[in-house]
């Protein structure tokens, strides 16, 4: 059989389904930017397909986090520093517009064209390609652009042979491609949210006179419980201020530089550049008459107080907070999930702590942050009250052997390159799945998260051919633990579900996230508790011996403490955002 000179990069199932009808396997070698798809076409037909992310290595994931870091702040700044201040000057507000809508998903999407180019070329280099065919596909995770992958190729890849197929027709693939349906739902959602809030405030009672008015983000999650303390306030919500009174015409002169000495010839660079210039175009409009209004409304009735409990970091709530903090009204933000504070994570600067005036941790404190980051500026304080314990289990749970909470599966564009990278961590997945389904005689569950899809869960095609484990995934992790007992927990990759197993009474085996290890300190005190191991094989050994009655327990509460449980939590968290709200 001939050498395969060509390449086929498939973005979504659909493709992987069109690849096979059209038997385009045969004199193509297959690609994808998503390791569900190369479990799929293994599975269901005996195909091999390479994720793209394989191109990458560890030391080079990092590196590009960090060069796409360094590279947004430099873009943003100098757009920060020649267009906000225009449009301050027309507007009279005092804000970083750029640096608030794309400091944060501006890394991951400068992140997704450097680690795809730097993949294609290796891709190319190591097979001696001659052409590559693309399957159609938008640019659009996360801004409202008009790239996709022809544009791309031809950009980048101009000296190749390069051709872009469909397998959808006409329609727009973005909603199914790997990642982006989860993207897509989410807007969805968000619509139908905004609709219910405009029918609910015909029934929102008037403005009560000398109450005081707090902007309120909803829901707030960790920080839900406070809410009927405030209702004795005006509570503002963002949809309150979109469908209020007109703001009257926001039209704005937006000049844009030339940004060639900030992007040097750096090509991926240069298209987010393209990218954030026409979604900015797109809604800097509308955005400006939310924020007249709210500026108005702040003006005839003063809010006394912004409050989130899951980070405002794109979109027009990103400049409303953004514009709360610039006229003095103090923000408090909330821990949402893990990786603060106790593992290297410093996106989170962006995401969160630069946010906020105050940021009400789940225990890390502002030590904690700078032995982990002793060159990063800190501009919120920490506030260390704790995190919301779960709620009361079934009266008689369900004992079982040994849970498996699956971490979701992530798209090379969709924040897949900023942890462990994809293909990897299925690697890591199917090994660990295989030898628990090797088991006979236990009671093994295995929980991706609810209602699984090939774009949330790689695994996803193995569950139909496990002999010896059982399926969950209709429910949260949350809920799972509210019904069942586990006497061990297996997390394959270090995130939020660990701080859910340590309020549990059993052994937990703990692997780690190459892109964000934990610190010293925190990593000493999780030790303790967790059966922690870096190698697939040793951790496999250890559960082995666990279910054979042979590991010594670990219960130890050093680290729960420190990064979890604290006494009064909502007491002091009520205490604290009270006084706040008085002064």
């Amino acid at each position: 059989m001939p050498e395969l000179k060509k390449a086929l990069i498939l973005y979504s199932i659909d493709d992987a389904r069109h690849c096979v009808s059209e038997r385009l396997f045969e004199d193509h070698r297959l690609f994808s930017v998503h390791p569900g798809i190369d479990v799929y076409l293994r599975v269901e037909h005996g195909l091999e397909c390479q994720c793209l992310s394989r191109f990458i290595s560890q030391d080079e994931a990092i590196a590009f986090c960090e060069q796409a870091e360094a590279a947004v702040d430099r873009l943003l700044a100098y757009l920060d520093e020649r267009v906000s201040a225009g449009l301050n000057r027309q507007t009279g507000f005092q804000l970083k517009y750029f640096d608030a809508l794309y400091s944060y998903f501006g890394r991951y999407h400068l992140l997704a064209y450097i680690c795809f180019y730097e993949a294609l070329k290796k891709m190319i280099a190591e097979y001696g390609l001659k052409s590559i065919t693309f399957y159609n596909f938008k640019f659009d995770c996360f801004f409202e652009i008009n790239m996709d992958v022809a544009e791309f190729a031809a950009g980048f890849f101009k000296d190749h042979e390069t051709r872009v197929i469909d397998s959808a027709g006409p329609a727009n693939k973005a909603a199914k491609v790997s990642g982006g349906g989860q993207i897509h739902s989410l807007v969805k959602t968000i619509k139908s949210s905004l609709r219910a809030a405009k029918a609910a405030l015909k029934k929102r009672p008037p403005i009560r006179r000398g109450a005081k008015n707090i902007f309120v983000d909803s829901p707030l999650y960790q920080l839900d419980f406070i809410s009927g303390d405030l209702s004795r306030h005006n509570l503002i919500g963002l949809n309150e201020i979109e469908v209020s009174g007109s703001a009257g015409e926001a039209a704005v002169k937006i000049d844009f530089p030339d940004a060639g000495p900030v992007i040097n010839g750096d090509k991926c660079l240069a298209a987010l550049y393209q990218d954030i210039r026409e979604d900015f175009s797109k809604n800097c409009p509308q955005f400006l008459k939310t924020l007249v209004k709210l500026d108005r409304r702040h003006k005839e009735h003063p809010i006394a107080l912004g409050l989130w409990g899951l980070p405002p970091n794109s979109g027009l709530k990103a400049l409303v907070f953004a514009y709360l903090r610039s006229v003095g009204i103090k923000v408090v933000g909330a821990q949402h999930g893990a990786s603060y504070g106790d593992s290297y994570e410093p996106w989170h600067f962006k995401s969160d702590f630069n946010r906020c005036d105050y940021f009400i941790s789940f225990g890390f404190t502002a030590a904690d942050l700078a032995r982990l980051y002793p060159d990063r500026q800190l501009s919120a304080e920490i506030l260390p009250f704790g995190k919301e314990r779960a709620g009361a289990s079934a009266a008689a749970r369900k004992k079982i052997d040994l849970l498996f909470p699956i971490t979701i599966s992530r798209s090379l564009f969709c924040t897949g390159m900023s942890k462990m990278t994809p293909d990897s961590l299925v690697a890591r997945q199917i090994k660990l799945l295989e030898y628990l389904d090797s088991l006979t005689g236990f009671d093994i569950y295995v929980k991706p998260a609810p209602n699984p899809s090939y774009d949330s869960c790689s695994v996803l095609p193995l569950f139909r051919r496990f002999n010896n484990l059982k399926l969950v995934d209709d429910r949260s992790l949350t809920a799972f633990l509210e019904s069942y007992e586990p006497k061990g927990i297996l997390i394959e990759c270090a995130s939020t579900p660990l701080f859910d197993a340590l309020e549990c009474d059993a052994e937990i085996f703990l692997m780690n996230d190459f892109m964000h290890p934990f610190e010293g300190q925190a990593l000493a005190e999780l030790k303790q508790r967790v059966h922690y191991s870096e190698d697939t094989g040793e951790m496999i050994s250890t559960i082995d011996l666990f279910l054979k009655n042979g590991l010594a327990p670990k219960r130890d509460g050093t680290f729960a403490g420190h990064y979890m449980n604290k006494q009064n939590r909502e007491e002091n968290i009520r205490r604290f955002i009270g006084g706040l709200v008085a002064n």
